[in-house]
C-alpha cells in the first residue's frame, strides 16, 4: 500500500515532469538600482523580460514594458552580461514596428566577462519600448554544452546579468536603470497543478476520517 510521503512524493514528481514540459517560457523581473537622477516613480512593476527556450540552438530574451498598469515611459536600452560564457553572441532578433534598436559600442567599463549593449535608433522620437503592445527580442547563441538549464542557473549565481535603461515620459521626466531580478520564477503550469494536489491532499484526508 502507498504511504502518505511515497504519495506526497508521486504527486511532485508528476508536478516536476509537467512543469517542465510547459516551462519553455519564464518571466523574470527588474529591479530599480540606485541613481542622482530623482525619479521618485519605480516602474519595476511594470518591466519585465521573458526567456524562451523553443531552440535548441540559444535563448531568446524578449523585453515588455506594461505601462497601462503603470507609468508612461520607455526601455531605451539593454545590456548583457556573460561571467561563464553562456553565450557565443547576443543579437537583434526582432521588435514592434515601432522600436527600432541597434547594437553600439560598450558604455562604460566592462565589467563582465562578456557585455553586449542595444540602444533604441536616433532616428524617429519614441523608438524604445513604451506601450503595451510593443517588445523587442534578442537572441542569445549557446556556446559548446550550455544550455536554457545553464543560464538559468547562471542567473540565480549573479553570473548572468541584464541591465535596462528606461527613460520617463512627461509629466514624470528623468531616466533610471534597472538590473535583473534574479530570482527564479514559477513555472505558469504550477498554478494549474497546485490546487490538483491540494484536492488530492484533501480526498485523502477525508477517506481517512
Amino acid at each position: 500500500m502507498m504511504t502518505k510521503n511515497n504519495f506526497i512524493s508521486s504527486i511532485f514528481l508528476i508536478l516536476f515532469f509537467s512543469t517542465s514540459t510547459y516551462a519553455a517560457t519564464v518571466d523574470y523581473s527588474f529591479t530599480k538600482l540606485p541613481s542622482n537622477n530623482q525619479v521618485q516613480t519605480d516602474l519595476s512593476g511594470q518591466l519585465k523580460v521573458s526567456l524562451d527556450d523553443n531552440n535548441p540552438n540559444g535563448a531568446l530574451f524578449t523585453f515588455h514594458n506594461m505601462v497601462e498598469t503603470g507609468t508612461a515611459s520607455s526601455i531605451t536600452q539593454a545590456v548583457f552580461g556573460d561571467d561563464n560564457s553562456i553565450f557565443t553572441s547576443i543579437a537583434l532578433h526582432s521588435s514592434h514596428d515601432k522600436v527600432k534598436f541597434t547594437k553600439i559600442d560598450n558604455l562604460g567599463g566592462n565589467d563582465y566577462q562578456f557585455i553586449q549593449t542595444f540602444s533604441q535608433s536616433a532616428t524617429g522620437t519614441n523608438n524604445g519600448v513604451d506601450a503595451n503592445d510593443e517588445w523587442v527580442s534578442f537572441f542569445g547563441t549557446y556556446a559548446a554544452n550550455q544550455d536554457f538549464e545553464s543560464l538559468t542557473a547562471s542567473i540565480l549565481a549573479e553570473s548572468f546579468h541584464i541591465g535596462i535603461h528606461v527613460q520617463s515620459i512627461a509629466p514624470y521626466g528623468g531616466s533610471d536603470k534597472y538590473t535583473l531580478n534574479q530570482q527564479v520564477p514559477l513555472p505558469a503550469a504550477l498554478w494549474l497543478f497546485a490546487p490538483a494536489l491540494l484536492g488530492f491532499l484533501g480526498f485523502r484526508r477525508k477517506n481517512k476520517v
